[in-house]
């Protein structure tokens, strides 16, 4: 069994994006996804992963279960 963790640092950058703007969307990775002038963020699915594992570890139930259906959604 793989952890939750895992799951999401395999998952495309088009699942990310959409699962980060639904979860946790003040986030700069999501904010700043298309923002040229913030190199960090920039289309870099590592910040991503970063907000979708922090909004996991720290989130209440709800943005967890948003999390895990929408990896069931996509198919992974």
């Amino acid at each position: 069994m793989q952890t939750m963790e895992s799951v999401i640092n395999d998952l495309p950058a088009c699942i990310l994006l959409r699962i980060g703007i639904r979860v946790c969307p003040a986030s700069d990775a999501i904010k700043n996804w298309d923002n040229k002038r913030e190199p960090k963020y920039f289309r870099n699915p590592e910040t991503l992963i970063e907000a979708i594992c922090c909004a996991w570890q720290t989130g209440n139930y709800q943005q967890k279960r948003m999390i895990s259906n929408m990896i069931d959604e996509a198919g992974w």
